[in-house]
């Protein structure tokens, strides 16, 4: 599965980031509407769905679209806070 990655398209993770976020963060994601990256989704999305443990402790309602974000030399995600989330954030 991880080769997934190797021939899949990332972005600057800025595209993602509220207007102060986008000061302190310095990454690459997967690209949000490429085919690996809903086949990842689903995958892990699966994954958290068989997990029990997950299920009781967190109760998720609604899940946001997992992203998948990369790191090289230099690269970086400051001290920051992230959006909240409500249910007008999930349509």
């Amino acid at each position: 599965m991880f080769t997934a990655f190797s021939n899949a398209e990332f972005v600057d993770g800025k595209l993602t980031a509220g207007w102060y976020t986008q000061k302190v963060k310095n990454n690459a994601q997967l690209k949000n509407y490429a085919a690996p990256t809903q086949e990842l989704r689903n995958l892990v999305n699966q994954a958290v769905k068989r997990n029990s443990l997950f299920q009781i402790a967190a109760r998720p309602k609604a899940m946001r679209p997992i992203m998948f974000s990369r790191y090289q030399g230099g690269m970086y995600y400051g001290t920051h806070i992230d959006n909240r989330v409500s249910s007008s954030n999930l349509v």
